[in-house]
């Protein structure tokens, strides 16, 4: 389904849903991965494209329930998902074709019942045809109980424009996000750098830079950190401690690029930002945005990941990432080059579909290792020649 595209201007969007800013088009954490290595799925898997169709797992859904818990609250959870309604509760309610036939056919022998015969007359059969598509199986039954239930209508009115979950997801996120209070606090207690304010969470950013608009989201931010949850769901392999176990999942899905591209957005905020006339949102997350924003503008935040396992027993463990760090400098190169292949592509294509044209090449012509082809293809069905 085509989503609409939403361009922000340039600012600090403090209760921004998280629709509206994947549907903005500026450049983000996970956009500059995408384009350091393929700008043309990163045009392909924008917002507007009525062809892509973002991919759904159950370990993303059960990390996003706990993000949300974690960071929104109760309240934002239950005004963004509803929990699918017991259906042992509703007993008597219809949900499939087969439900539905079997139901006039009882509905057919009782009538036969009261009417003292054996069998109905073919036009007085109308009525209780079992036979047909679950709409017309549907109006046949409302037809002779207007007071018929129908489990699809019942989940439906209970969930209204919410997303449903099951009460096992809604349990698992429950219990995961104490957990993940519990590791949060402990973040706090760790690294206490002089005194910490009230924080921020699911802050969202944009800015442009020399003509090309960036974007990022901070999960929590307070006046001396910014605090990015990830999730886990395996144990490490038993050479591996659990911080090289998460740090070698950070380098696999290119977490580094994503803190850097949080961190710059922090830099930009710094500079340019005035909570008077750059920061949207209500008064009270404004003025206290401000406050955030001096502490930054003094020293600059402090990058954390939050790795919460997910699914799995719950767990959570902090880890730092500083521009010390050398994969820092290498992820900033990553930025550099995404940056470099978006001017390239939209100069070439614009708003249209991005196309990866190459040149044409020759198979190489050599046997054996340096040929073009595998291995195994030189192997005939019948034995190595």
């Amino acid at each position: 389904m085509t989503t609409e595209l939403k361009r922000h201007a340039d600012g600090v969007y403090l209760e921004l849903p998280i629709a509206d800013y994947i549907a903005d088009d500026a450049i983000g954490g996970h956009g500059a991965v995408v384009l350091d290595s393929s700008p043309t799925d990163w045009r392909w898997q924008r917002a507007d494209n009525p062809l892509y169709r973002r991919p759904k797992s159950e370990p993303f859904t059960l990390g996003s329930l706990v993000h949300c818990l974690t960071l929104e609250g109760r309240a934002a959870f239950g005004a963004r998902y509803a929990v699918e309604p017991a259906r042992g509760l509703y007993p008597d309610a219809l949900d499939t074709a087969s439900d539905m036939s079997a139901w006039l056919k009882r509905a057919e022998a009782e009538h036969c019942a009261k009417l003292g015969v054996e069998k109905l007359k073919q036009d007085e059969r109308k009525p209780f045809l079992s036979s047909g598509k679950v709409e017309e199986l549907a109006a046949r039954v409302r037809a002779l109980d207007p007071g018929a239930q129908f489990w699809p209508e019942i989940v439906a009115e209970h969930v209204g424009d919410r997303e449903k979950i099951s009460i096992e997801e809604a349990e698992y996120a429950t219990l995961a996000t104490r957990l993940a209070l519990a590791a949060y606090g402990a973040l706090l207690e760790i690294t206490n750098e002089g005194g910490e304010g009230a924080g921020l969470s699911e802050v969202s950013v944009f800015w442009t830079v020399d003509g090309v608009r960036f974007k990022a989201r901070w999960d929590r931010i307070t006046a001396s950190r910014i605090v990015d949850l990830k999730k886990y769901g395996v144990t490490p392999k038993p050479q591996h401690c659990l911080r090289q176990h998460l740090v070698a999942q950070a380098a696999s899905y290119s977490y580094q690029v994503m803190a850097v591209m949080q961190a710059n957005a922090a830099l930009w905020a710094a500079r340019h930002v005035d909570a008077r006339d750059h920061v949207h949102g209500e008064p009270e997350a404004v003025e206290r945005f401000d406050e955030i924003l001096g502490a930054w503008k003094r020293r600059a935040p402090t990058f954390w990941w939050l790795f919460l396992r997910c699914p799995g027993p719950p767990g959570g463990k902090p880890i730092p990432f500083r521009p010390s760090d050398a994969m820092w400098s290498m992820a900033e190169a990553r930025i550099d080059n995404a940056v470099r292949n978006y001017r390239h592509f939209r100069e070439r294509f614009g708003d249209d579909l991005w196309l990866d044209a190459q040149d044409h090449e020759e198979i190489s012509s050599e046997v054996g290792e340096e040929s073009d082809w595998p291995a195994w293809a030189w192997k005939s069905p019948m034995g190595v020649r």
